[in-house]
């Protein structure tokens, strides 16, 4: 994860995060999400404010009725923090 201390656009700090699961049912092939965006309002540990993300998943589909499927989407992500 990254938190970024200052503002770099429109008064929001740059913020990102990546996720690597793999699983012993797809043999440990890796499962990659990622999340790169802007965080408004007061910064860490306060949190309050909304997060603007852009969010990309590629891998299987890690839990359901279908684990064996390989999922891929992108898209975006309004996140508020209270």
């Amino acid at each position: 994860d990254y938190e970024g201390a200052r503002p770099v656009l429109a008064g929001g700090r740059l913020v990102a995060g990546l996720d690597v699961k793999g699983f012993e049912e797809t043999d440990w092939d890796a499962g990659v999400s990622g999340k790169l965006g802007l965080q408004f309002g007061a910064p860490h540990p306060a949190r309050r404010g909304l997060s603007l993300f852009l969010v990309v998943y590629d891998g299987f589909a890690p839990f359901g009725q279908f684990p064996g499927t390989e999922v891929r989407y992108y898209g975006a992500s309004l996140q508020f923090d209270f």
